[in-house]
């Protein structure tokens, strides 16, 4: 079963958005360039949430000025999840790209809600 592995807020202002989830939810933000990390509960040493049923996320500037929050669930193959998107009646947003740590991509569900994908690099 693929589950919620991360979150990611899209905002307008970084600055303003990195003050105000600081400030209400005492979230620990790190930089990332043009992103903030967003640590929402105590990690162990590889960054891995350590309160059962958290999740971390990022905040970042939105690529279309408008504010959203995608969840991204992870999925074990990218090819084979995209593939068996328009198969039953949704839509690829955003096709498979790479980082450094996996593939993303963007769907969007029959009723136009947007899921992210996430397949993890393999460890070898």
């Amino acid at each position: 079963m693929n589950h919620v592995s991360k979150f990611r807020i899209e905002v307008r202002d970084i600055d303003r958005a990195e003050r105000f989830y600081s400030a209400l939810f005492q979230w620990t933000l790190k930089t990332h360039g043009e992103k903030y990390e967003a640590i929402t509960a105590p990690t162990d040493n590889r960054g891995i949430p350590v309160i059962f049923g958290a999740i971390n996320g990022e905040i970042a500037t939105s690529n279309n000025g408008e504010g959203s929050t995608v969840i991204f669930v992870k999925v074990d193959s990218m090819s084979q999840t995209l593939s068996m998107v328009t198969a039953i009646g949704g839509k690829v947003l955003l096709p498979s790209i790479a980082r450094s740590d996996g593939l993303y991509a963007k769907i969007e569900d029959p009723d136009g809600n947007i899921i992210g994908l996430f397949e993890e690099n393999k460890v070898s």
